[in-house]
């Protein structure tokens, strides 16, 4: 039998790989060639059990009781509200023109009647049905209807996901929703129901100026009177800026009470870990903010004074801040200006969910600073670095993992190499050229 050369066995290979490509970008035959969006979630926090899913973890869920189609609704195609994936018994799924013909009398019968059956765990499934199937007309009618009843929807059991979906689906309603929530955000980030609802919409689907609704609350009485919510373009973008955008121009006086507040409203969710609100990213982005305006202080003893008061509120929370952008800038603040002391502490706090740590894309940044910040290499050695090497054989399959074993490779995180002095030469300059 005649061997093929490897040319006819390169170009036999190349042959099947187009085969095979080709098959792949042909649509399953039961899913009419529609394709699922990527849902955006929002970060897991590293101290969350990996086996259980937490009651805020889900971002876009569904009135959690029993029901025999569950799965039905997480198979909905939720970008466009028109295109559906096949339902697992092999049935034929109704065409798009006949769904919308069934969302249109669905909306004939409750228009007028959102309010009454949205409170209901089998009636919401109703309007939560035309959020999702119909188009952009029938989700608007519906955020119109509950104008008004926002805050009193989203500390409903059932309710709540459907502001989450009105809130991500009408984004010319969303401002005034979030106006709704803000003179009690607080009370609502402490709220079992309501805490995920501000959680989603300030990390999914807000934009920066209403991030900006959300967070002017926690900057006092006196910083939410005088800020404007409505205004010409130049004055939004002073407000998108946050609290920078507040305090600028205002006499110290002035920033001394807003962060008197600020500090005020922060303690008061540090103080409340079991509600869950600690791990949310508006609360990160405030105390970012907070630790940010200290350097506008006129005095360097005031500047660390608070942060110093700041550190003892939230050192034991630390763990659940480093999954968000705002929480590892936190985190890493306090390794970077704190003293040895409060390096110790932290890394105490941290060391359980070192492994998790290493493969969050901005929790490992707070450990990387932490290999460059603490001169104590035994404790590094024991806190740190023996934790990572034990996780090896889990983390090298991942880009985070090996980025994460990489730096302890790094020259500038290891100790110093001390060598011997270098011997004096035994012959003089003039005898070497005798020979």
């Amino acid at each position: 039998m005649v061997k093929p050369s490897k040319a006819v066995q390169k170009r036999k290979f190349e042959d099947e790989g187009k085969q095979v490509a080709s098959k792949s970008k042909k649509p399953h035959p039961e899913s009419n060639g529609a394709t699922k969006s990527t849902e955006k979630k929002r970060s897991r926090p590293v101290t969350a059990v990996l086996d259980t899913e937490s009651s805020h973890s889900d971002s876009d869920g569904d009135a959690p009781e029993p029901d025999d189609d569950e799965d039905e609704w997480s198979d909905v195609e939720m970008e466009d509200g028109d295109t559906e994936s096949a339902p697992s018994t092999g049935q034929v799924k109704n065409p798009n023109a006949e769904r919308q013909k069934h969302v249109k009398d669905l909306m004939s019968v409750i228009r007028g009647k959102v309010m009454d059956i949205v409170f209901k765990h089998d009636a919401s499934r109703i309007v939560q049905t035309i959020v999702k199937y119909g188009g952009q007309k029938e989700r608007d009618e519906v955020a119109s209807e509950l104008k008004g009843k926002f805050r009193e929807l989203a500390q409903n059991k059932y309710s709540k996901f459907l502001v989450t979906k009105l809130i991500r689906f009408c984004p010319t309603h969303r401002q005034f929703m979030l106006l709704e929530f803000q003179p009690q955000v607080l009370r609502l980030l402490l709220h079992r129901e309501a805490t995920s609802v501000l959680a989603d919409a300030f990390e999914l689907y807000a934009n920066a100026y209403e991030r900006s609704i959300l967070l002017r609350e926690f900057y006092g009485k006196e910083a939410t009177l005088f800020t404007l919510t409505t205004g010409s373009n130049e004055e939004k973008e002073k407000v998108k800026k946050g609290l920078a955008g507040i305090l600028e121009g205002v006499d110290v006086e002035r920033k001394r009470r807003v962060l008197s507040s600020l500090k005020e409203n922060l303690t008061k969710i540090f103080n409340n870990p079991d509600k869950g609100a600690i791990t949310h990213a508006i609360v990160h982005r405030a105390l970012w903010e907070y630790l940010n305006a200290l350097s506008g202080l006129p005095e360097e003893a005031e500047q660390e004074k608070l942060r110093r008061e700041m550190f003892e509120t939230c050192q034991d929370v630390l763990a659940e801040m480093v999954h968000t952008k705002d929480g590892s800038k936190v985190v890493r603040e306090f390794l970077a200006y704190g003293t040895a002391k409060d390096r110790k502490q932290i890394l105490k706090v941290l060391k359980p969910h070192i492994e998790r740590m290493c493969l969050d894309d901005e929790a490992q940044n707070v450990l990387f600073t932490a290999l460059d910040v603490t001169d104590d290499t035994k404790l590094l050695s024991k806190s740190l670095v023996s934790e990572i090497v034990d996780a090896a054989p889990r983390l090298y399959t991942t880009v985070q993992g090996r980025r994460s074993l990489l730096s302890l490779a790094r020259v500038d995180t290891l100790p110093p190499l001390k060598l011997p002095p270098y011997p004096k030469p035994t012959l003089s300059v003039q005898d070497f050229q005798k020979g």
